[in-house]
């Protein structure tokens, strides 16, 4: 009989950088055993069901969520930033909650790449110290994880291995139809088909204000003035992204362009129209490392209520640090200007880190392996 694998993370959502994992994963375990019997959790499982052929199940659904943990013999949560209580006070007890039925059902679990914290509330500490110490393994996906795991004192092992999206590369897909600036999937004035650099604006949206929606617009207007660049707004969560991306260009004079993605394999593909990402989003940064774009990193403050460490915990590995959004905006943009007039040497510096990393992303699989 094939093994049964059951996979938990935030799919279904409309957000990219969930999906481009669960991609990955799917792809790194058919590669690992193409015998494998692999069921995922997800809020929308047909369009689950359907983009990766899977079988997929509601992640709502108590009754056929207890019986996928049932018959599976390994329960895999999949990368990104389950266990915290920064955008959601209740979801860290939903996945903790999953773990201890597995454990009651005596299953093996395995946490793969995890972005720990911010876990801020005292009792959802001590409820993650406890159901963390049933865990059979955990893997970090950064330095800043592991140290929030040390200071719950799980009791474990902790093995640092980066995002299961650096398995990923430009050939896994299928499909090399390529999009044009009046493709379906882009809105908005203007044209990507010209000389003009083009800048991806990857933001982060989520009840961040009129300031920091005011602030974008001014760092936007600046690069079309400073080094006259075209701008393509790519928003990875299809509904606070795109929202915020919505409000930058409804602010501006300017013609800016929105890219609307349907699969992850959009998201590879609009990459080679862009010069240079500027971004919030973790997975945003991520694909540029592998598709070899220079990037900027911004980030709110770390006074500010929404701040998360996430990026500056993966930047780290690379050696770089994130743009604070407080600086003057013409220094962002010059920052922007001077990776741009100097992107070989950017990239030549970024390549080995990239490939150490890509390298290290394969022990996930080792140790799903040595779980079966």
């Amino acid at each position: 009989m094939a093994n049964r694998i059951l996979i938990a993370g935030y799919y279904g959502f409309d957000n990219g950088g969930d999906e481009l994992i669960l991609f990955s994963l799917l792809n790194q375990l058919k590669k690992l055993n193409d015998k494998l019997e692999i069921t995922v959790l997800s809020r929308n499982p047909s369009r689950t069901g359907k983009s990766y052929k899977v079988n997929a199940i509601n992640r709502w659904n108590p009754f056929g969520v207890a019986l996928a943990i049932l018959h599976t013999e390994l329960f895999v949560f999949g990368g990104g930033g389950l266990l915290q209580d920064l955008t959601s006070s209740w979801s860290i007890y939903y996945y903790l909650g999953l773990i201890l039925l597995a454990k009651l059902f005596f299953k093996k679990v395995l946490l793969i790449s995890q972005g720990v914290g911010p876990i801020r509330r005292k009792i959802s500490r001590k409820v993650t110290k406890i159901v963390l110490g049933f865990v059979d393994l955990i893997t970090a996906r950064d330095e800043l994880s592991k140290f929030e795991l040390g200071r719950l004192n799980v009791g474990l092992s902790v093995f640092i291995v980066p995002d299961p999206v650096f398995n990923l590369d430009r050939f896994a897909f299928t499909s090399r139809v390529k999009i044009s600036s009046t493709s379906p999937l882009c809105e908005g004035r203007g044209s990507l088909s010209n000389q003009r650099p083009v800048i991806g604006v990857c933001l982060q949206g989520g009840g961040k204000g009129e300031r920091f929606t005011e602030t974008i617009r001014e760092i936007c207007d600046e690069l079309v003035t400073k080094i006259e660049s075209k701008i393509l707004f790519i928003p990875f969560h299809k509904g606070e992204d795109w929202k915020i991306s919505k409000d930058v260009i409804a602010k501006s004079i300017n013609d800016y362009q929105l890219f609307l993605w349907q699969d992850v394999e959009d998201l590879f593909k609009i990459y080679d129209k862009i010069d240079l990402v500027l971004g919030m989003r973790l997975h945003s940064i991520i694909l540029a490392c592998l598709l070899g774009k220079p990037f900027v990193a911004i980030s709110l403050p770390e006074t500010h209520p929404l701040y998360d460490p996430k990026v500056e915990g993966f930047l780290e590995l690379l050696g770089h640090k994130a743009i604070d959004m407080a600086i003057p905006v013409v220094e962002i943009a010059e920052k922007v200007n001077q990776i741009l007039a100097n992107r070989q040497s950017f990239l030549e510096q970024l390549f080995p880190r990239v490939a150490k990393l890509k390298e290290c992303s394969r022990k996930n699989m080792e140790i799903v392996q040595s779980l079966l």
